[in-house]
């Protein structure tokens, strides 16, 4: 059973088993993460740019045919998913191909997906927060938590820490001398 069966996780889903072109993404993806700067050459940016567009264009032939709009209809005719994705790829070029050149961009979001994680696990088992203060204030204990495990700090040290009223000794990094 999916957890989540949005048109956009699909799409996503889609995304990821796409055999075109992952393994020389990948590969960019890994340069950037090994290299000092964090990010591609210049030269490295083009090649890389011209790959993309290249197959994107190559794709272009494998997309099947969108079927004509029956007389008496009126609308837009209906594309498939791979049409769509083709196009939101083309459109959003700049964006998907980001992680080259910004060190601050990341090649996955597997990062904000395993910070969202908990907060969904939370939504899930008990249905809901019962009130916006509840809400913020689990949202700022989870933060804290994973700040001190960010840090090399023990959760459990970061607790005992926070119920003995010397929050304020977290952020100085006492609760490694602890």
């Amino acid at each position: 059973m999916r957890l989540s069966s949005s048109p956009q996780t699909r799409l996503c889903h889609r995304v990821q088993r796409l055999p075109l072109g992952a393994p020389e993404l990948r590969e960019a993806g890994h340069k950037v993460n090994k290299s000092d700067a964090k990010v591609l050459t210049e030269i490295e940016c083009r090649s890389m740019r011209k790959r993309y567009r290249t197959i994107l264009t190559q794709s272009r032939k494998e997309l099947p045919d969108i079927p004509p709009v029956p007389e008496g209809r009126r609308g837009r005719r209906a594309k498939s998913d791979a049409h769509n994705l083709h196009e939101c790829l083309v459109r959003h070029e700049e964006s998907v191909l980001r992680f080259m050149g910004d060190p601050h961009v990341s090649f996955t979001n597997n990062a904000g997906e395993r910070k969202i994680r908990m907060a969904k696990v939370k939504m899930k088992v008990s249905g809901c927060f019962r009130t916006r203060h509840h809400a913020e204030a689990w949202g700022r204990i989870s933060s804290d938590l994973s700040a001190m495990a960010a840090l090399g700090d023990n959760p459990l040290v970061a607790i005992q820490i926070a119920l003995a009223g010397n929050a304020a000794d977290m952020s100085r990094g006492t609760a490694k001398n602890l």
